[in-house]
């Protein structure tokens, strides 16, 4: 079975991503013991997670999965020109999974 902290760890994942599908944006968070939005996430403040960037990895329309980053020491750990360079990255990525899929069919 899995250790508590690796299950909490999941958890916050799942919140975040949840988030991140439903609204179909990417999430940045610098420091997730202040942001109000995850309060009640207390899978976050058990682990003391500070920092979270989450993108959506787009397959045309539909999201097809995530790129999720944590940092558990630092406030601040990522910025919004990370998440740009994330959202760069994700994009790029989506470019070759739809190549794939076409080379599939």
């Amino acid at each position: 079975g899995r250790s508590d902290a690796e299950a909490l760890r999941l958890g916050i994942s799942h919140t975040i991503a949840r988030k991140v599908i439903r609204e179909r944006v990417s999430i940045l968070v610098t420091d997730a013991a202040l942001d109000k939005r995850f309060k009640q996430a207390s899978s976050i403040q058990d682990l003391q997670i500070r920092s979270v960037l989450c993108v959506p990895l787009w397959l045309g329309e539909e999201i097809s999965g995530l790129i999720y980053l944590d940092h558990m020491m630092h406030a601040y750990a990522f910025t919004e020109s990370d998440r740009d360079l994330l959202v760069a990255a994700a994009n790029l990525a989506a470019l070759g999974l739809e190549r794939i899929q076409k080379k599939q069919k």
